[in-house]
């Protein structure tokens, strides 16, 4: 499994999350940002599944910054995807977030209790801790292969057959089969 394998295998989530910042949807980037650590992590565990410490372990190795710990970016994971609000529990007690390109942040800025974040920084960081997780996979023949083995199930777009035997009707389709 090479590094090109590996960022054709995430083509779909990358593209993705191009479009997102293209087209100034910060909020649906910031979700997608949140829940590829969860992909990762799952990717690398025998049983193809994740949970809080493997996600931060994940963050921990390729997602973090000293204004903002491994633990955090799961905590606001939690609140974001699951609860739909951004308060925070420990050092912040509010998440804000940049809406538009005209208002961007520089990555992270703290005013007290409050870390405002702008989703499309955090794209190029997360970008870049999973091409150096890639990079880490070829160097770990263990972990590579059980991410090999579990690579297959991972989503992708893909052509299907509008109706089966008619080889002429195909629409695109986000599966893992």
């Amino acid at each position: 499994m090479t590094t090109d394998e590996l960022e054709h295998a995430f083509a779909l989530y990358f593209s993705e999350m191009d479009g997102c910042s293209a087209g100034g949807l910060r909020w649906a980037l910031l979700h997608l940002l949140l829940v590829l650590p969860d992909i990762c992590a799952a990717l690398e565990s025998a049983d193809a599944r994740t949970n809080g410490p493997r996600y931060v372990s994940w963050c921990r190795r390729y997602f973090t910054h000293p204004n903002f710990t491994a633990e955090e970016v799961y905590g606001l994971r939690c609140r974001i995807l699951h609860q739909g609000h951004a308060l925070g529990e420990d050092r912040y007690k509010t998440y804000s977030f940049a809406t538009s390109s005209n208002a961007s942040v520089h990555r992270y800025v703290t005013n007290g209790d409050n870390i405002t974040l702008d989703p499309a920084e955090l794209k190029g960081d997360l970008r870049a801790g999973m091409r150096k997780w890639f990079a880490d996979l070829q160097q770990d023949a263990a972990t590579a292969a059980i991410v090999q083995r579990n690579l297959p199930s991972l989503a992708r777009k893909q052509p299907k057959a509008a109706v089966p035997g008619i080889a002429w009707l195909f629409f695109t389709v986000y599966s893992s089969t």
